[in-house]
């Protein structure tokens, strides 16, 4: 590795055998690669390759995260698109918030990894994602300090903070408005609580199944005398071929811009066509499904590292299984697999 960054080669594509997982080699490469070297790196199943040869999703994913991590932007919103929200897209963030649970051999406890991904461009394409470790789950702290140092990323970048923040959370969330009023207390908060195993399938009165992103609200399932709460379902496609279908439910925590509901969805549905590991539409929005890969190759990360440099106490893992990953240009860590 010492030879290849002589030879400025900063990218590298790496193929090993699936047998290599069990003694957690992907995680201990990648922890050398990018830890002392500051190399890129995307690798992939050689067993994999050798089954798709036929089966272009494989190169369709391989080519996707090899494209976001040297700098690429794959997504197929044309940027005129934002034009007819009520918001700026040159000063408004989107973040997505996830946790991940995972435990190390050495040490009995439950541990949570926690990740918070932020855009930091008008495209909504460049992204940062800080990650900390913490003994409990969906930890309010943890999302709330994380947070802080993002939106301070953002100052230190921009030179303002955003006028507008649109959070997506999963099912479980943590309320951090309040640390927006901490900052600033003219920035607009916009926040949904997402459930994308959500049991509700959509149907047409033949049986049929409804046309992808297809939405529907949920008020009846609320009382008649208090529908207050804003609640709809999107349908969604699982796969390149639309054979399988699914529905992800969207609550409205708050509303500050106080965008219309055709708005709201539209805003939720849009930012489900940013592509991520293939060409589909995903099921949920882009900075969401960020951060739960983020929390879950974070958690990977630290299985990894700890394997070959153990550490024995709860505050030893804190300390130094955290880090800050840009998605985009100047990347600290790069894209887990």
């Amino acid at each position: 590795m010492k030879n290849l960054k002589i030879l400025d080669i900063n990218f590298v594509l790496i193929g090993l055998s699936k047998h290599s997982r069990i003694d957690k080699i992907f995680e201990k490469i990648k922890c050398h690669a990018t830890s002392d070297h500051g190399l890129v790196t995307q690798i992939f199943l050689l067993e994999k390759l050798l089954l798709n040869e036929q089966n272009s999703q494989f190169y369709d994913s391989l080519a996707i995260k090899s494209c976001l991590k040297v700098g690429g932007q794959p997504n197929i919103i044309d940027m005129r698109y934002w034009n007819v929200f009520p918001f700026d897209p040159e000063s408004t963030m989107v973040v997505g918030t996830s946790f991940y649970h995972f435990k190390l051999d050495n040490i009995g406890q439950h541990l949570f990894s926690h990740s918070i991904v932020t855009s930091m461009d008008r495209n909504f394409s460049q992204y940062v994602s800080m990650e900390r470790v913490s003994t409990k789950p969906n930890d309010k702290n943890i999302f709330e300090k994380i947070f802080r140092n993002l939106l301070q990323e953002y100052h230190k970048e921009h030179g303002k903070y955003p006028q507008n923040i649109i959070l997506f959370h999963g099912k479980k969330y943590t309320d951090l408005k309040p640390v927006v009023v901490s900052f600033d207390k003219q920035i607009k908060v916009t926040s949904f609580s997402i459930d994308k195993y959500s049991p509700i399938r959509l149907f047409k009165n033949d049986g049929e199944k409804v046309p992808i992103g297809t939405s529907v609200n949920l008020d009846f399932q609320q009382s008649i005398l208090d529908r207050s709460v804003r609640e709809f379902a999107i349908c969604n496609q699982i796969g390149a071929e639309s054979v399988r279908y699914k529905t992800t439910k969207y609550v409205v925590i708050n509303d500050d811009v106080r965008m219309s509901e055709n708005h709201i969805k539209h805003v939720c549905y849009a930012m489900c066509h940013y592509y991520f590991d293939n060409f589909c539409v995903n099921d949920v929005p882009f900075p969401l499904e960020l951060a739960q890969q983020f929390a879950k190759k974070a958690a990977r990360r630290c299985i990894g590292r700890n394997e070959a440099n153990p550490l024995d106490s709860i505050e030893e893992i804190v300390k130094n299984f955290s880090g800050m990953v840009r998605v985009h240009e100047n990347l600290e860590y790069s894209i887990d697999e």
